[in-house]
């Protein structure tokens, strides 16, 4: 069974990508905490509001993962955005974009339908 760690300082927001991941990959144990050998190690990034104060406990993170000798991957991204960027760091394509946007054109390489519809636009 694979285990992916998800590490970062106070205030980074592991402990809800934990649960999400948890929820996308229920073959693997997903847990916060030191990494052990042949985890896959997701760092937080302090991209999120008020995480910058933790930046000292984020550089000595980074520090002991480095001379540890851990390969990790940094996550950023706020709201779905960062499950998003987790996902990607772990091999898993990026979810389709939603909404009520549907293909209606059966002739996208034909130069005059591209014509017409930039004509349309100005």
């Amino acid at each position: 069974m694979k285990t992916v760690r998800v590490v970062g300082a106070q205030g980074t927001g592991k402990t809800q990508l934990a649960r999400e991941l948890a929820a996308h990959f229920p073959d693997f144990l997903v847990s916060e905490g030191a990494p052990r050998q042949g985890d896959i190690v997701l760092v937080m990034g302090l991209d999120l509001p008020g995480s910058q104060v933790h930046a000292a406990e984020d550089a000595h993170l980074r520090n002991a993962l480095h001379e540890a000798g851990t390969v990790y991957q940094v996550v950023y991204g706020l709201g779905p955005q960062r499950l998003q960027s987790a996902l990607a760091a772990l091999g898993r394509p990026p979810a389709a974009p939603t909404g009520n946007w549907q293909w209606s054109c059966e002739k996208c390489s034909d130069p005059e339908c591209e014509h017409r519809l930039f004509r349309r636009l100005f």
